[in-house]
Order: structure tokens, then sequence, then C-alpha cells
């Protein structure tokens, strides 16, 4: 074999060899891109997928509590007297309207010692105390016959706090606000106009009143979903 047979023969090898190489490295970028290629093909699938079953947050039943005067009473007392029934809680015939000083208290309830009644203004605060009565309790009037969806005491979902009025009640454009809420801004009042709404998770109309002259102006009104209700 001459020199131009040996060089052929070692230049075919070469290139046989490159072409081998060639086949393998296209190969392998062609499985590596078809792979990646079905990874983001799938996982925009899951995310197209994902969006309708994304558990949405479940709405909370409301606790409904049936108010009872603690077993273990507070050691706070004050001289008073309970002077008619609750307007607050005008369901309940162990529910009265008192009077400490020049001070009304509504409700108060009737306890288990004679010529005592327990209030609280708050539940979620430790502001219960005790009246001694200088009278007898009062004649029961005007007991209503039913309050399914009334409470002495209400926290809204936002953990608002309101209770019933128990004096003159705000009327806005023929809206009745039965229960009136903590407002941290003196130029406005919180109210819920109407009936609370009952149901597994209870339901009232939030109104921010501001006053305007002589008289109160809706500013907003809102549905609102309601935590707590103390009956």
């Amino acid at each position: 074999m001459d020199n131009k047979e040996k060089d052929k023969s070692v230049m075919d090898i070469v290139i046989t060899v490159l072409a081998v190489i060639i086949i393998f490295v296209l190969a392998f970028l062609f499985y590596y891109y078809a792979i990646k290629m079905e990874s983001v093909s799938d996982a925009g699938n899951l995310a197209g997928l994902s969006a309708p079953l994304q558990k949405q947050p479940e709405t909370r039943a409301t606790e409904v509590i049936d108010f009872q005067v603690p077993s273990v009473l507070p050691d706070d007392s004050v001289e008073g007297k309970c002077f008619a029934s609750s307007v607050a809680q005008p369901y309940r015939n162990d529910a009265f309207r008192c009077l400490v000083k020049n001070s009304i208290y509504d409700p108060c309830f009737a306890t288990a010692q004679e010529g005592i009644v327990f209030c609280q203004t708050n539940p979620f605060e430790g502001n219960a105390f005790l009246i001694k009565l200088t009278e007898k309790l009062p004649a029961i009037e005007n007991l209503q016959n039913s309050g399914e969806n009334w409470g002495w005491f209400v926290e809204l979902s936002d953990g608002t706090y309101c209770s019933p009025f128990t004096g003159t009640r705000p009327v806005v454009d023929d809206n009745i606000a039965f229960y009136g809420c903590q407002s941290d801004d003196s130029s406005k009042i919180i109210v819920l106009f109407g009936d609370l709404i009952s149901g597994t998770t209870w339901r009232a109309n939030k109104a921010v009143l501001t006053r305007s002259d002589s008289s109160w102006q809706i500013d907003s009104v809102e549905a609102v979903n309601i935590d707590s209700v103390w009956k």
C-alpha cells in the first residue's frame, strides 16, 4: 500500500469517527429538547387545570351563644336598681334595664342570688360586675315571643363589636339602625341597618354614617358576615 492509499484510509477513518460523533451529538440534542418541551407542555397543562381546582376559603359558620350567667360571679359590685325589662334583650325574662347612679346598664341578668344581677357590656372584656339591688326586680313587661335573629351583643367577621340601641335609633332614608358599633372616628358612627339575617352564617347590613349639619348621611353600606351572636 503506497502513501496515498494510507492517507486515504486514515482520512476515511477520521471522517467515519467524526460522522459517528456528530450523529450521537445530534441524537442527544434531539432527545434533550424533546424531553424539555414535553415537560414545559405538561407544566402548562397542570397550571391550566389547577386554577379552577383551587379550594376557595370556606365561610365560617356563626357561633350562636345562649348566654348564661357564670357560676363563679365577679367580686366587683355596686348598689343600684333595675327599673324595667331589658331593651337590649327583650326576649328573655331574666334580662333587665338597670341604673347605677346616673348610668344605665342594659342588659343585666338575674342570678341565683336574690337581690343580685350580673352586668357585662362586652363579653370579650373583663368588665363584668354585680349590682346589689336596693329595690326588688320589676315585673316583666312587653316580653317578646321570638328572638331567633336577635342578639344583645354581636361580633362581625372584621372584629367590629355591635350592640342594640337602647335609646333613640338612628333613621336614615327610612332605614332603621337597630345596632350601634364601635368606631375609632368621632365624626362617623357605624350601625347595622334592619334585622340580623340568621342562617348557618349570619349576615348584617353594616353602614358608616357621617354627620351632615344636624342629620346623619350614609357614607357606605356593605353586607358583612357575623362571627358570633350572644342571645
